[in-house]
């Protein structure tokens, strides 16, 4: 027992004794034997909900060419998803005029917006408890069928409430993409990587006007519709 005594006041002494930059560098390596001893979690990170813990795993499995892929990937999606909600934002007071209710075009806006903004809240406890792939997943199922109620809409009432999912859809979406940069990129590169994901509406925003002009001279606002349904469905 003396000997543990005497043991552990030279060690304290020694601890004393060394610089703060070495201290650090002992804390260190303390904190990494402790967390490989309990298997890879830190006794802090025991009431971290499932869908954090998971994003954590997968930043720490993801090597720097796979990151690269990954956002390159994410910048190709991102590209068609701006093009898809810009065109179809366009249409929107021309599918109301087909119907003979121009005058509800801003109710329908004004409706899918507002489900759309206030259905990120809930959204990010979700993807906190369930986890970030399910939520997504989730987010482009209401994609999918809000572009297939817009098909097959017969009026306007039809119209908004297909407006009020393919917006809950995208805005989540969106969020989601935020979401994983944060989670895979460090704070002093995580602005200019989000901006990067949201690069393409520079390019997009020029070709929404004609893009859709084309679809109301040719093809129809139910054809955009169907290749929507068609873009979602294969992301899935």
């Amino acid at each position: 027992m003396e000997i543990a005594i005497s043991r552990t006041a030279e060690c304290t002494f020694l601890e004393d004794a060394m610089p703060p930059s070495q201290q650090s560098q002992e804390n260190k390596a303390s904190i990494m034997r402790d967390t490989n001893h309990t298997g890879g979690h830190n006794i802090c990170e025991s009431s971290v909900q499932y869908g954090v813990q998971a994003a954590q795993a997968l930043a720490s499995t993801l090597s720097r060419r796979e990151l690269i892929v990954i956002y390159l990937l994410i910048w190709v999606a991102m590209f068609v998803y701006d093009m898809s909600t810009g065109v179809t934002r366009l249409l929107n007071p021309y599918v109301t005029s087909a119907f003979e209710e121009h005058s509800l075009t801003a109710t329908t806006s004004v409706i899918a917006s507002f489900a759309g903004g206030i259905s990120q809240i809930p959204y990010a406890k979700l993807i906190d408890v369930w986890g970030r792939i399910h939520g997504l997943a989730v987010m482009v199922l209401f994609m999918t069928v809000g572009t297939a109620m817009m098909a097959a809409c017969q009026n306007v009432e039809t119209y908004c409430v297909a407006q009020v999912f393919y917006n809950i859809g995208s805005y989540c979406i969106s969020f989601s993409i935020t979401l994983f940069v944060a989670d895979t990129t460090p704070l002093r590169s995580r602005a200019i990587l989000i901006g990067f994901t949201s690069s393409p509406s520079i390019i997009t925003n020029w070709l929404h006007g004609p893009i859709a002009e084309g679809i109301l001279d040719r093809i129809g606002f139910r054809f955009h519709a169907n290749c929507c349904f068609f873009l979602a469905s294969w992301s899935r």
